[in-house]
């Protein structure tokens, strides 16, 4: 199996995003695509189930504090397997591996080394943090300089092993995604936080292909204040809204462009070969990928970093 490794302080909403992509997902698939990428039967299940969970846990709260302290490191990592298929006939395992925060904020070098060999890697940043709070509090939570400290140690020396791409996810996004000038701030917030990590991966030996894009992960909840004792934000459930997540599906959408590109240029033929064989018999590569942006628009917020 190839993985996706999925990065991020403990509570950036990596889990929720997930069980969000999966739900979302199921929509996508459902419009007759050439190619898919879902989750297998026992996965969905218990996506699923994660996604009822938190439906529930919101449902009759008017104001919550999403963030607690994280559990720290050491913390194993979850994997979630999926399986990406062409024409229907052909598939193969990819695992997104869920990281416990704890891991990356130490530097943990197992994980770099995980990071390295792997297929993609995605960096989830809680936007609601990244925009409310001071310095000192996004440093704390969102860790942009562990992180930068972390893919410095991924590339290393002359290490071969790197990342087909990377991605950049801002969580908890509903609140700024609603004026086009909000947006324009979030992302001018990112970058002067982000920039130095976006340069690692543009240094690197090839550079590696980075996207960003804002997801709303739950689509009913808005920051309503800081708390005043954790300094942290504090959401306000949109009443008897349920769940409506936005944009969710398109980081799996990019996973499966990723895919399609390194197989139309060969880079995957020892490991799918007879998919290869399949494709350039069925359809060119370039109608699958322009299938999947008719059937799935790019979110509100969506830059090509690299």
């Amino acid at each position: 199996n190839l993985e996706v490794v999925m990065l991020g302080n403990t509570q950036m909403g990596k889990t929720s995003m997930l069980s969000a992509m999966s739900m979302e997902l199921q929509s996508v698939n459902s419009k007759s695509l050439s190619c898919s990428l879902q989750s297998t039967d026992e996965e969905f299940r218990a996506l699923h189930d994660k996604w009822v969970n938190l439906g529930k846990e919101i449902s009759c709260q008017e104001g919550f504090t999403v963030l607690k302290k994280g559990l720290g490191p050491g913390m194993k990592c979850t994997e979630h397997p999926f399986e990406f298929s062409v024409s229907r006939k052909k598939k193969f395992g990819i695992a997104f591996v869920d990281t416990k925060g704890g891991l990356t904020a130490e530097l943990n070098k197992e994980l770099q080394d995980r990071v390295a060999k792997a297929f993609g890697v995605i960096c989830a940043i809680d936007a609601s943090i990244l925009m409310r709070c001071d310095d000192a509090v996004n440093d704390e939570w969102n860790c942009p300089k562990k992180i930068t400290q972390f893919f410095m140690n991924v590339f290393a020396g002359e290490k071969k092993a790197k990342p087909e791409f990377g991605l950049f996810v801002l969580t908890k996004s509903e609140t700024f995604m609603r004026k086009n000038d909000d947006r324009e701030n979030l992302l001018s917030r990112f970058r002067e936080k982000y920039d130095d990590v976006v340069s690692i991966l543009k240094q690197a030996k090839e550079p590696i292909k980075t996207y960003l894009l804002a997801v709303q992960t739950m689509g009913c909840v808005s920051v309503s204040r800081i708390d005043k004792e954790t300094k942290l934000p504090v959401f306000r459930v949109e009443p008897n809204n349920g769940l409506k997540p936005v944009d969710c599906a398109y980081p799996l959408v990019l996973v499966m462009k990723n895919l399609l590109w390194k197989l139309d240029k060969g880079v995957l033929w020892k490991i799918f070969g007879p998919i290869m064989e399949l494709l350039k018999i069925k359809r060119p590569i370039k109608e699958y990928l322009a299938e999947l942006d008719k059937v799935v628009p790019k979110p509100l917020l969506f830059e090509e970093l690299i």
